[in-house]
């Protein structure tokens, strides 16, 4: 394949060298390029086994903190102006240990700092949570 564009005939012993140096590099390039696709891959099912397969956990809780973060997002697709989006966060305590899960702008409207309730979470995701 690559002897054809490389080399014309008749080949020479040089020629041949580039040809071989040539082959492992695509034969390097395309290993690595299978690697990172199979880390991939492996990441994205590892996080939708935790997040939707995986078992629901239920923890009593207190809110240690709300916050909204605000920024543009820019999208190709966006005529005159980026949009505007929002990004609710919640972060309880509980045993010593912090969760900090991105939630809808419900679920953050109706918490409030300080409250002890129970967490109920896959993963990363957050199912419920109510008060105690």
């Amino acid at each position: 394949m690559i002897r054809s564009r490389v080399c014309d005939y008749p080949q020479t012993l040089d020629c041949l060298k580039v040809v071989k140096i040539m082959e492992w590099f695509e034969i390097i390039t395309y290993t690595v390029e299978g690697g990172l696709l199979l880390i991939l891959l492996i990441g994205i099912t590892h996080r939708l086994f935790r997040d939707y397969l995986g078992k629901k956990i239920e923890l009593e809780a207190v809110l240690v903190k709300k916050q909204k973060e605000t920024y543009y997002n820019f999208s190709i697709f966006a005529k005159l102006a980026p949009a505007l989006k929002n990004d609710y966060l919640l972060e309880f305590e509980s045993n010593n240990k912090l969760y900090k899960f991105k939630t809808n702008n419900v679920f953050y409207n109706s918490a409030i700092e300080g409250q002890k309730v129970k967490i109920i979470f896959k993963g990363n995701r957050l199912i419920n949570f109510e008060p105690v």
